[in-house]
């Protein structure tokens, strides 16, 4: 059990997660994620948008002073990058991002 500033990093114990995302047309994709573990004390939870490959968190329960966006910076300084490889070896080797 890895820990920084009280928050978990990793856990040997059982975790578990819970991913939901939101599509609604002509608006960018909402999501909400809640984790928890054996050997949490607190379960963690964020919100926010997806636009494309990229993550804007909105909310992060484990922020000790500010839980929600307060300006520009807050954003910027949790902002996170997905990216997706899938691969298809059924017609050759297909690879796409």
């Amino acid at each position: 059990y890895a820990t920084e500033n009280e928050i978990p990093l990793s856990s040997s114990a059982m975790t578990w997660g819970l991913n939901i995302d939101t599509k609604i047309a002509f608006l960018p994709t909402l999501f909400y994620d809640i984790a928890g573990g054996d050997d949490f004390e607190n379960t963690y939870s964020v919100a926010g948008i997806v636009l494309g490959p990229i993550i804007l968190p909105l909310y992060q329960s484990w922020e000790k002073d500010e839980q929600t966006a307060t300006d520009a910076k807050w954003i910027t300084d949790r902002l996170r990058l997905q990216f997706s490889l899938s691969l298809d070896f059924s017609r050759g080797i297909r690879i796409s991002l």
